[in-house]
């Protein structure tokens, strides 16, 4: 059931992309669908509800401090798709029956930390920002919402590479190629 759900999720964040459709639109739509399904399980909704403020934070962020009046969609795109791929990767670690408890709290204080490390506007607001960090312990994606996620998502491979949980970026990356192939058919 798990390695279906996992697959599920992977295959969402994987959207194909459609004429006039961006993968910022795909994962935030996929997200705010996720939410109003009545069918979603507790932690499907926790990710989902992370990524559309995630999500929509990013674009009002993008929005008043670029330069630019309008919406720069491509590097919207490229942030939506790194947070998947950061969450995903999160994920997997999240619901491996074969971790111990002290490895899911290394794991989700790594992850933690790779988001509070790798600010993307520096916002001091933190009563926004950290909104899913704080209060830790009752939170599944603690997260802050200024996370530059292209470099998130390069440093939490890069940590994970170096560590004993190597293998978790080495199974999702399998598993991409493996979706990622059968896309193309």
């Amino acid at each position: 059931m798990k390695k279906f759900f996992f697959i599920f999720l992977l295959l969402l964040a994987l959207p194909t992309i459609s004429r006039g459709e961006s993968v910022f639109e795909l994962e935030l739509e996929c997200a705010q669908r996720t939410l109003r399904s009545g069918r979603a399980n507790y932690i499907s909704v926790q990710f989902a509800q992370f990524q559309e403020v995630a999500l929509l934070y990013l674009r009002e962020k993008q929005q008043n401090t670029r330069d630019t009046m309008r919406i720069n969609l491509h590097w919207l795109d490229t942030q939506a798709l790194n947070m998947a791929d950061f969450l995903s990767l999160y994920y997997m670690s999240f619901v491996n029956d074969t971790l111990t408890g002290e490895d899911y709290e290394v794991l989700r204080l790594i992850f933690r930390d790779v988001s509070l490390s790798t600010p993307c506007f520096y916002d001091a607001n933190e009563g926004i920002t950290l909104q899913f960090v704080l209060p830790e312990e009752s939170k599944i994606t603690p997260f802050s919402l200024d996370t530059d996620w292209p470099k998130a998502y390069q440093k939490i491979q890069n940590e994970l590479l170096e560590s004993k949980y190597k293998w978790i970026v080495e199974q999702y990356q399998d598993i991409r190629k493996k979706l990622s192939c059968s896309n193309e058919d």
